[in-house]
This record gives C-alpha cells, sequence and structure tokens, in this order.
C-alpha cells in the first residue's frame, strides 16, 4: 500500500493517517480524494488505488467453494451457472470476487447482502445489476482471480483507475 501511494500519488503514508469508517473500510485522513483499496489471501496481495471515485478489490486463490456460500450469497441464476460450468470452483470466485469488490467499494463490506449484487459473465462483458459502476476482473495462469469495481456513483465509463498491484506474499520474506 505505502508503494503505491508513493508511486501513484506521491503520497508518504505514516503512522496514523488512517481513518476506517463503521464497518473498517480504511481512507486517509488528509487525502480526502484518494481512494483505495486492499485485499489479501493465502499467499497473494491486491491493491487499488483511484483519485476519482471509490474503489474495492478482492483477490482470492482458487479452491473447492463452500455450498453454503453459494446458496447464501449468489442468486439462483448465478449459482445454476456455477454448478453447469465447466470449472465450478473458478466461476463461483469470479462472481465470489466481483461481489466483493462491489461491497468493498460502497464501503459496506460483508454487512452488504450479496445476493443483491448480481453478475452476469459472457466472453468479453461482465454484466451487472449495480449501475455506475465498472468492474475488471483479472485472471492468469496461477489460480487466482482478481476483480476490482471502481467508479461507483460516477457514469460508466468515468474516471480514472490508476493501476491495481497485485503480487504474491512471499516476495515479502528474505
Amino acid at each position: 500500500m505505502r508503494y503505491a501511494l508513493i508511486n501513484e500519488e506521491d503520497i508518504i503514508l505514516r503512522n496514523g493517517d488512517l481513518h476506517y469508517n463503521s464497518w473498517y473500510k480504511p481512507s486517509l485522513k488528509n487525502h480526502p480524494r484518494i481512494h483505495f483499496n486492499i485485499s489479501h489471501c493465502s499467499s497473494a496481495i491486491a491493491v487499488a488505488i483511484s483519485a476519482v471515485a471509490p474503489i474495492g478489490i478482492d483477490i482470492e486463490a482458487i479452491r473447492e467453494y463452500s455450498p453454503y456460500s453459494l446458496q447464501r450469497c449468489f442468486s439462483k441464476e448465478e449459482a445454476d451457472y456455477i454448478k453447469n460450468s465447466m470449472n465450478p470452483n473458478k466461476e463461483f470466485f469470479r462472481l465470489w470476487t466481483l461481489k466483493e469488490s462491489y461491497v468493498k467499494a460502497i464501503g459496506l463490506g460483508m454487512s452488504y447482502p450479496m445476493k443483491k449484487v448480481i453478475f452476469k459473465l459472457n466472453p468479453s462483458l461482465i454484466d451487472s445489476n449495480k449501475a455506475k459502476c465498472n468492474f475488471i476482473l483479472l485472471e492468469d495462469n496461477s489460480n487466482y482471480v482478481t476483480a476490482c469495481c471502481y467508479g461507483v456513483g460516477k457514469a460508466i465509463n468515468y474516471g480514472k483507475l490508476h493501476r491495481i498491484y497485485q503480487c504474491k506474499k512471499d516476495i515479502f520474506n528474505g
């Protein structure tokens, strides 16, 4: 996070510079126009920064999904899409990261009912029932999925997404 803030906005993060909302989403006390979000999973980290609008990011390692989470957090259409796909675990986490990026962008996190955020994925399109948001889905061959929601509250395709930083946690060892 420190690297991203210095690199993108020339902001040096110091102790006490962060403020947290009621749902623990961090923001910068002295830079209210800078929006950022952080996500981590077992062995990877992702950070996103925007100078335009709230932003949310989620990174997940693809693994066996939870049937309980499928039932609790996904619409019937989404659940059917996941179950009938060639790779249900991957499709679960593609949709999960999109949902989580949205609830993090709006600052409510898991207190927001994720079942109300609905996605339909096509090969080159992410369709959502949430207007005035942009979504990016990043996938690579290392078994991770990252989703970012940005431009919340702005017109579609409005604003600039600076950069998404991703790395494996083991680069910090030694």
